[in-house]
């Protein structure tokens, strides 16, 4: 596996993985696995839609638990995340209405790793993973799922590649997951020191 390792990095991060993509090809249909606050899936549709038309999809599954919270969150993270859900589809939906020109976006609430069968195998030139859970097992899941529908030559990427928080009893198994696909289903893995964000060209 061969593998880049990159010091010198643009702020925030997170734009690196995208704009490292679209120099090395062209990019038009977008996905952010774990919307988040939803900063990954608007900047990077809207860094590529500068360059040619852009359709973004966002999805989370928003899971709760039997209380009626998100599954290992606090109240008060489950009021914020709640918040921020009803916030990115307010903004998805008011992007759509006042900027006729501004990339195509969507907000799918679903599995996160079953909602995948909802797309075609290579359909997407780009998949951003955001997961909360660090489990080697979910993030297995996860790349079976989505990796088909990223096209040959185009990208998969997220964060917490390398992190060890062992420390803490959170130990990541992300990076095992990511080491796996990039050598069975990858080719140049991209690793961002600065946050620990990775990219890998599929096969």
């Amino acid at each position: 596996m061969a593998t880049t390792t990159i010091t010198d990095i643009s702020w925030p991060p997170f734009y690196a993985p995208m704009e490292k993509a679209m120099a090395l090809g062209s990019i038009t249909n977008i996905c952010n696995i774990g919307v988040g606050n939803g900063q990954e899936l608007f900047y990077y549709s809207y860094k590529a839609n500068a360059v040619s038309p852009v359709t973004g999809v966002g999805i989370d599954d928003w899971v709760f638990d039997a209380d009626g919270r998100i599954k290992n969150m606090s109240l008060t993270d489950q009021n914020l995340v709640t918040l921020t859900k009803e916030l990115v589809i307010a903004t998805v939906n008011g992007i759509a209405l006042s900027e006729p020109t501004a990339p195509t976006l969507s907000i799918i609430e679903g599995d996160m790793v079953s909602s995948a069968s909802n797309y075609a195998d290579g359909y997407f030139d780009f998949i951003y993973i955001d997961h909360r859970s660090r489990s080697e097992a979910v993030w297995d899941s996860l790349f079976a799922a989505w990796i088909p529908k990223v096209a040959s030559g185009k990208f998969i990427a997220g964060h917490q590649y390398n992190d060890n928080e062992a420390a803490s009893g959170r130990a990541t198994g992300v990076k095992a997951a990511v080491d796996s696909a990039v050598a069975n289903q990858g080719t140049t893995l991209y690793h961002w020191t600065l946050g620990n964000f990775w990219m890998f060209t599929k096969a």
